[in-house]
This record gives structure tokens, C-alpha cells and sequence, in this order.
């Protein structure tokens, strides 16, 4: 997580016009340090997962039994199997609360590395830690890849991605890339954590909130999402639209949704980059109010626009030349 806030500050410089060779002035930090920083992203989680063949201790994943419960987030699933009583368990990045939150980080680090860099080597680095989180929450954003490359017309990208992807799928057995293709499949399914993100929060707007036309016109009222929720007969999520919509109705979204897009998209150093958060902010369950996707959107697009603002103020006042009669 770290690795990618660094690389969020690595842009801002970068957009700043503050980088000057192979250093960083920005924060007078060395370019290398950044890089190895990106690297942390998806070096560690590969190591995450091949150690637990050589060693079994649950420290690999979770802190749980480990360290105090009061330091501890709760309601988590550090500790996932591949499948129900798997001996392998999904590679979480080490420190993130769950293989799904660390999905969601390596794919913002793809398109990060696609609009930013191209180091091609990195790429297969990312879709190997990708792939060991086996989860398919990154990979929603990851949709924009061909256009990203399709605009900027890097065939040899595309190439070696295929060619990755082509390997990938070739030894698909290797790398029990069956469990993808079973939750790929669970989103027809009640109770699953994909039924729960994309289908019930509609369900739940239409059983409670469609048949009121006031709620439906001003919503059911502030935080009020999560206890209804509780009234589904299965797991009910709160990505942010449904959220707004639910506690905030119609009007709320009119209000909301155009004020968010413009914070998001103008000045903003890649719209394709903006677009892959928002896409998270909208797919991703709880990510309305949390301070970790907050900060992304924060370092990604709102620090940037407020450095291109202050140097747009610096410059001196335009001396208007009067004409002499």
C-alpha cells in the first residue's frame, strides 16, 4: 500500500515539473527508491504465497493470535483458503485486511505502470501477485487495460501481455486457476460475496425503498443502508451507489454525483486513471467513507489538481500594454 501512495507522490512530482534527471525532487528522494518501492507491491505477496509451501505458521497471513485483538480490524478475513479446506491460502500482500483489498492495490498499480512508465518487466510481476491474491476485485478495474493501450498504441505492451496471459492460461492447472472460474460463477448465487456486492444492494433498494415515493425522492436516511441490509435473508454490501441512492434518494444523487465526478476528473493527471478509481468507488463494497480508498482518490487525483492550481497562481500578473494615441 505504501508502495503505491509513494508512486501517487512520484506522479504529483513528475506533474509538478519537479523531476530532473533520475531524481525525484519532489521529495528529494532518488527515482530507485521509488521503483523499489512499486516493487514491494507484488515481490512480497509472491514470496507471501510460495513460503507457505515451506512453512506453515499462520504469521504468513494474519496477525490473529499474534499480536493483542484490540490492535486488530474485525469482521476480516485475513486467513483465506483457496477453497473450503484448501491447505493453500490467498496471498493478501502481507499487511492488507483481506486478498480482495490487496487485488484491488495491485490493479490500481497496473494502470499506474501502463499510463505512467511501461516498464514491461513490472507488468509481469503485477499479474503474478494479482493472480496469487485469487480474487476478482482488481480485476474489474484492470476492463480499461485495452483501451489504455489501444489510446496510446503500445502494440509491444500488448504483445507482451498476451503473451503473459497466453502462459498464464496454458498452465492454468500450476496455478489452480480454477478457483477464479468457481467465483466467477458465484455471482448467481445467493449468500456469495459477488451476489452480495453486485445483485443484493438492488434487491435491497427494491424491496425497501421503490415502493415510497419520498424515499425514493430523498432517500431512507443517513446510514441507514447497513441495518436494512441486515433485514436481507443473505449478505447485503454497501458499495457507494447504492449507498447514496438508499439514504440520499434521487435528489441526493443529482446533488452528489456531479460534484464527485468534477473533484475526480478535472485537472486530474489521467482521466484513465480517474475512471479506474471511480470504477472501484462504485463496485467496491464500503468504499464510500473508507480512509484507505479516500486516500487513493486524495493522492491521485485531488493533490495533483490542487499543485497544477498553485502553479498556475505563481505566475506573475499579464502586463496589458496600453496604446499611445
Amino acid at each position: 500500500m505504501a508502495g503505491v501512495y509513494l508512486t501517487g507522490y512520484r506522479i504529483i512530482g513528475a506533474s509538478n515539473g519537479a523531476r530532473s534527471g533520475t531524481e525525484t525532487r519532489w521529495l528529494g528522494l532518488p527515482d530507485r527508491y521509488f521503483a523499489s518501492s512499486d516493487m514491494n507491491v507484488g515481490c512480497g505477496p509472491i514470496m507471501q504465497f510460495l513460503l507457505q509451501f515451506v512453512i506453515s505458521n499462520s504469521l504468513l497471513f494474519t496477525f490473529k493470535d499474534h499480536l493483542p485483538a484490540a490492535l486488530l480490524m474485525k469482521n476480516f478475513n485475513t486467513f483465506q483458503p483457496l477453497t473450503y479446506g484448501s491447505p493453500l491460502h490467498k496471498s493478501n500482500g502481507f499487511f492488507m485486511i483481506e486478498a480482495s483489498t490487496f487485488s484491488q492495490y495491485v490493479a490500481v498499480a497496473v494502470i499506474i505502470e501502463l499510463l505512467f512508465f511501461q516498464v514491461k518487466w513490472r507488468f509481469a510481476v503485477y499479474g503474478a501477485a494479482l493472480l496469487f491474491s485469487y480474487s476478482g476485485t482488481g480485476l474489474i478495474a484492470l476492463v480499461l487495460t485495452p483501451g489504455i493501450l489501444i489510446s496510446r498504441r503500445s502494440y509491444s505492451t500488448v504483445v507482451a501481455l498476451a503473451l503473459f496471459a497466453s502462459l498464464v492460461l496454458a498452465t492454468s492447472q500450476l496455478w489452480h486457476l480454477d478457483v477464479m472460474e468457481q467465483r466467477a460463477a458465484e455471482i448467481n448465487s445467493t449468500g456469495s460475496s459477488g451476489y452480495g456486492r453486485f445483485i443484493a444492494p438492488a434487491e435491497l433498494i427494491a424491496r425497501y425503498q421503490l415502493p415510497r415515493a419520498h424515499d425514493l425522492l430523498f432517500g431512507v436516511g443517513p446510514g441507514s443502508i447497513r441495518p436494512y441490509g441486515l433485514l436481507m435473508p443473505y449478505e447485503t454490501n454497501d458499495p457507494a451507489w447504492a449507498k447514496v441512492l438508499f439514504e440520499y434518494g434521487l435528489v441526493g444523487c443529482l446533488l452528489f454525483w456531479p460534484m464527485f465526478i468534477v473533484a475526480l476528473f478535472h485537472n486530474s493527471p489521467s482521466a484513465w486513471l480517474s475512471m479506474a478509481l471511480m470504477i472501484g468507488f462504485l463496485t467496491f463494497g464500503g468504499e464510500f467513507l473508507d480512509p484507505e480508498f479516500q486516500t487513493l482518490l486524495l493522492v491521485f487525483c485531488v493533490l495533483p489538481k490542487r499543485a497544477t492550481s498553485s502553479r498556475l497562481s505563481m505566475r506573475p500578473p499579464m502586463r496589458i500594454r496600453q496604446r499611445t494615441a
